[in-house]
């Protein structure tokens, strides 16, 4: 006997944003098995209907922004281990295939039916893997698993030869393999979401390819921006999977997406891939909780939401909401990146003179400048105490260095705070990374950003304070040399 639960799609537009409502009061009616079944998403970019495919039992939903909803037709494929879902740009039809890449389907939108385009067959080998489509409905595949090993390679369908064939292997030194992530194309180039198999919490690198180079480049700026939510776009693929192709405003160079969907998750993302800029957007404002998937309505020009109206676990019900991009309200909050560090000539400003440090690289949520002074009794270059709240502050030629709101600096602080109290000169550079990082954070962050906070601090205090060399006593290993003669602690 089948056991029924009342699921409710309620969809409506956000009041404080906009007024007018879009997918109104829809109800549909599930069974309970197919909750946690396979699925896939999308979204016409014409209609703005939402199209949702269940492997078990095979049904195909579309729910339209008029509130209708229709069970298009139950699909039926040989070995289905899932199907990934998208709509081609040019015939609007929607396209399948296979979660583990291989056949191709169209499915008639018009006449309701299905047909296979492709010569290939499922090839079973890249479950998991990042997708998206190109402007002509090329079917971009990247990374994933299969046959005992994971991959990250870049792979394409092209529909008139109707088969798959491989566009990139990149070096698996710089791009890891993994068999989830995230695949981006933009301006005939790809932006690519992943982490190491052996990082299993922290932020996503961030890679981009440019086919006409045959290019792979780490990207460092976007990189950063994950790093200060901490955010990890990938997501299971087996439960309202979606591809990037329909979450991007490509006028406005935007690109949304959700964190790490594997726990509740009341936050979203838009990304500016041009400018580089981001922002977070807190879903629990409009009442969606544990959001599974995010789109971008070019008929509507606005971000469609879908998730839980409950903060609890009860989820028997789907909620959809429609947003505009509008940063300056509440819910949107801007995500700094840490800017590479920059030293700028004198600047002469109505007779004043000033040497400013701007841009401090990787590292600074904003730009640390020197306006707070004080003055030091003591000759030394630099001086360091604690405050009755136990925070260091850390003087050059007596002049205070305003350092707060850098994590990484501050840290870098206390280091050598303790180095200094505890008389040692020398630290291993695995044992200064240690305090200053995560243990997952990149190995190449790592070391910029160390020299980085190295550069800075002798910059500011006109001498080499600290030093990247060999151990005196082992000669294999590096450490940090801390000139212990040119600081002064104060009681």
């Amino acid at each position: 006997m089948k056991i029924w639960v009342f699921i409710f799609l309620l969809v409506q537009s956000v009041s404080e944003l906009d007024s007018d409502e879009h997918y109104a009061d829809i109800y549909f009616q599930l069974n309970e098995n197919t909750q946690n079944t396979n699925s896939s998403v999308t979204l016409h970019p014409d209609t703005g209907d939402l199209y949702i495919y269940y492997q078990n039992p095979g049904y195909l939903i579309r729910f339209t922004e008029n509130s209708e909803v229709d069970t298009l037709a139950t699909l039926e494929f040989e070995s289905n281990f899932g199907q990934v879902l998208d709509v081609h740009p040019e015939d609007k039809n929607l396209l399948f295939w296979d979660s583990g890449v291989g056949r191709v389907h169209s499915f008639d939108l018009n006449e309701r039916s299905l047909e296979r385009l492709d010569e290939s067959h499922n090839h079973m080998n890249q479950f998991g893997h990042a997708a998206t489509l190109g402007e002509d409905g090329t079917i971009y595949a990247m990374g994933g698993y299969g046959y005992w090993t994971f991959k990250n390679l870049l792979i394409e369908y092209i529909h008139e030869e109707q088969q798959w064939e491989l566009v990139s292997i990149p070096d698996p030194n710089l791009v890891p393999k993994n068999n989830l992530g995230l695949l981006l194309h933009h301006d005939d180039t790809f932006t690519y979401f992943t982490m190491p198999l052996d990082q299993t919490v922290g932020h996503n690198l961030v890679y981009t390819f440019k086919p006409a180079e045959n290019r792979w480049e780490y990207n460092e700026t976007v990189t950063s921006l994950l790093s200060q939510r901490t955010i990890d776009v990938e997501r299971s693929a087996s439960y309202y999977r979606q591809t990037s192709t329909q979450a991007v405003d490509r006028e406005k160079h935007l690109f949304g997406f959700l964190n790490n969907a594997s726990s509740q998750n009341d936050l979203a993302y838009i990304l500016n891939y041009r400018d580089n800029e981001m922002y977070e957007l807190d879903l629990s404002q409009f009442s969606i909780y544990d959001a599974k998937n995010i789109f971008y309505s070019s008929k509507q020009d606005r971000w469609v939401i879908l998730g839980h109206p409950f903060s609890t676990n009860r989820r028997d019900h789907l909620i959809v909401k429609t947003i505009p991009f509008n940063p300056d309200h509440p819910a949107f909050t801007r995500i700094e990146a840490e800017q590479e560090f920059e030293l700028v000539s004198m600047v002469i400003l109505g007779g004043f003179g000033g040497l400013f440090v701007l841009l401090l690289g990787w590292l600074a949520y904003k730009t640390i400048t020197t306006t707070e002074a004080g003055t030091s009794p003591h000759s030394k270059n630099v001086t360091i105490s604690k405050n009755d709240n136990s925070e260091i502050e850390i003087y050059f030629e007596g002049e205070r260095f305003n350092y707060s709101g850098d994590i990484y600096l501050t840290r870098f602080i206390e280091v050598i705070y303790d180095m200094k109290i505890n008389g040692i000169s020398e630290m291993l550079i695995s044992d200064l990374d240690q305090k200053l990082f995560s243990e997952n954070t990149h190995a190449s962050y790592m070391s910029r950003t160390r020299k980085k906070l190295i550069q800075v601090i002798n910059q500011e205090s006109n001498i080499n304070l600290i030093e990247e060399r060999k151990s005196q006593t082992d000669k294999r290993v590096k450490v940090i040399y801390l000139n212990l003669d040119k600081i002064k602690i104060i009681p």
